[in-house]
């Protein structure tokens, strides 16, 4: 039987059915549908059955419980309940029939030294049904949250796992968290559900929520009221990702949501929840409390993602780590010089990897920087370029290069904010448009850009593109002094 149809054949709601779960009167049916036995069988019938009438009878769940510990015998409980006050066994308007006949059923029960293991509740059940057609007490009824309540929880779990995984990228191997393929994104959400695996169950073990369940008011418990073992919550967990996610496989995941938010709308009770529930507790504090959680990990992940892309050391620098930044910044803008920024300011060569080859002038040899360092401080960078053969018919990529050296080095100043367009600037004020030079100074360092040009055209492309003047009858010249110096030096 599924859960619908042993709650149908019992009178009761599925909601009920799942309340005496959970108080253990029944086990959990299988989850996984007929192919694999059924839901619910005839034993859980008859023990239902039991319980409402004894419910019906006035009965309390606490003393249930006593039976089902076998800790009170039938006679007993039924003697207790025939001992009540007059009108106080069942509260007004608790659903349950009227005093006389309750009173009546106890007493055939006694007269029939009826046994709990024994008993078929069927033909009390019948007798009891002279009175008006009525429910079962509201309080016999679990409520679960509703499924937009889980998945908002679920996205919180699953976004700190990934953060978690962005936070060691940086860490280990200064990623550019913004710049990955579809192949890396693949992996990033396989290793966020894996974190997600085996963490949850740990925090369901020690805590008994997450921090998404625990935003949002939710802990999850076993049948026995107790938090969950490892094994139960990795079990738990491994369903939730697998059923409830659909790994997080496009369209299949969707398709996996939907039905689980059907089940959930209709009071089922998901795969994963077969040996546990969640429980629900009211606090004024838990949806402003979430809101700005929510804010807060959307700023958190933000801060890294756009940290990503800044240069890797920040402030105080020495020469080796300019030359890192400056690898890290061709890295995150896609440019490949194809030679590696040494820390004496000269280049290697490296083999090229597929991304825009920048050869900086097309006479190719790039200009070696002369660098200035104090007590190990990097204190000024400067580049020289001059080209009077007229031999060079183009000179590309002018504005690139410069503006890779800006931002390794303005850019990794420690007043430059993250989130801030101050990056973007400082690659803006650094641009040659028009063979014009530049001069500005920003975040305690000056920054100049001279420019001495004749018989070249300005391009405003491939990164500052300069073309010779074929109407031009002198000899071609061309000069560039670019520097950066600390304004303190």
């Amino acid at each position: 039987m599924t859960i619908e149809e042993l709650a149908q054949r019992a009178g009761m709601s599925t909601a009920n059915v799942r309340f005496y779960e959970q108080c253990g009167f029944i086990s959990p049916g299988n989850r996984y549908g007929t192919a694999y036995g059924g839901n619910y069988g005839t034993d859980h019938l008859d023990t239902l059955l039991k319980v409402r009438l004894l419910r019906e009878l006035g009965i309390s769940i606490d003393k249930i419980k006593e039976l089902f510990a076998n800790r009170l015998s039938l006679g007993q409980v039924l003697e207790e309940r025939l001992n009540q006050p007059s009108g106080s066994s069942v509260p007004d308007g608790s659903g349950s029939p009227s005093q006389n006949i309750s009173e009546i059923v106890c007493r055939g029960l006694l007269m029939n030294n009826e046994e709990f293991d024994s008993l078929n509740p069927e033909p009390y059940l019948r007798q009891l049904s002279a009175a008006p057609e009525v429910d079962l007490p509201k309080s016999d009824s679990y409520y679960f949250p509703g499924p937009w309540r889980r998945y908002f929880a679920r996205m919180v779990d699953l976004s700190i796992c990934s953060l978690l995984w962005g936070f060691f990228l940086w860490i280990a191997f200064k990623t550019n968290l913004l710049g990955r393929n579809i192949w890396e994104d693949i992996l990033d959400t396989a290793v966020g559900l894996l974190l997600m695996l085996f963490l949850e169950p740990l925090l369901l073990h020690v805590f008994g929520t997450t921090p998404g369940k625990f935003l949002l008011g939710m802990k999850v418990r076993d049948i026995g009221g107790d938090k969950l073992s490892y094994s139960q919550g990795l079990y738990r967990t491994f369903g939730v990702i697998f059923w409830g996610m659909g790994l997080s496989i496009p369209i299949y995941s969707l398709f996996r949501l939907w039905k689980s938010r059907k089940g959930c709308l209709r009071g089922e009770e998901l795969p994963w929840e077969d040996t546990n529930h969640i429980e629900l507790y009211k606090s004024r504090w838990h949806v402003p409390a979430f809101i700005l959680s929510f804010c807060a990990l959307t700023l958190v992940t933000s801060v890294l993602l756009l940290r990503s892309q800044m240069p890797i050391y920040r402030g105080d620098m020495t020469a080796a780590e300019f030359a890192e930044n400056f690898a890290h910044m061709a890295y995150v803008t896609d440019v490949d010089l194809g030679y590696a920024l040494t820390s004496d300011g000269t280049w290697e060569e490296e083999n090229y990897n597929g991304q825009f080859n920048l050869s900086i002038f097309s006479y190719g040899a790039l200009p070696a920087l002369d660098m200035t360092s104090d007590n190990g401080e990097l204190t000024s960078v400067s580049m020289g370029v001059y080209i009077d053969t007229g031999d060079s018919e183009y000179i590309s990529n002018v504005n690139t290069i410069i503006q890779l050296l800006s931002a390794s080095f303005v850019g990794a100043q420690s007043d430059v904010r993250i989130l801030s367009n101050d990056l973007a600037h400082i690659l803006r004020d650094s641009r040659i448009d028009d063979l014009e030079g530049f001069a500005f100074s920003a975040y305690g360092v000056d920054v100049s850009c001279e420019i001495d040009s004749r018989g070249y055209e300005y391009w405003d492309s491939l990164g500052g593109y300069l073309a010779l003047d074929g109407d031009y009858e002198g000899e071609p010249y061309f000069s560039l002094i670019f520097s950066m110096e600390k304004e303190d030096i």
